[in-house]
């Protein structure tokens, strides 16, 4: 039988990708902002967002579990892996 231990273990690495997903998805737009030399408000204020909801989202799953913040932390890799392939797909 299944643990919940491992469900919640399951759950973050869920977590992580759905939140290295997003995390690139506001580099992706922050870079487009820049490069279309739109307002310097976004494109200052998103990576500070970024950073503070990283610093959240880890933090919270540090104070709940090692094994939490690991997953999640693979998780995000996993995201970054496959937006990185994505784009060199598309170059």
């Amino acid at each position: 039988m299944i643990s919940l231990y491992s469900v919640l273990v399951a759950l973050s690495l869920a977590a992580g990708v759905g939140f290295g997903f997003l995390h690139l998805a506001l580099v992706r737009h922050t870079a487009d902002v820049g490069e279309r030399g739109g307002r310097t408000a976004p494109t200052i204020a998103f990576p500070a967002l970024r950073m503070i909801a990283a610093i959240l989202f880890f933090g919270i799953l540090a104070k709940l579990s090692a094994a939490f913040l690991l997953a999640a932390f693979l998780g995000f890799l996993i995201a970054r892996t496959l937006a990185v392939r994505s784009v060199r797909r598309a170059l």
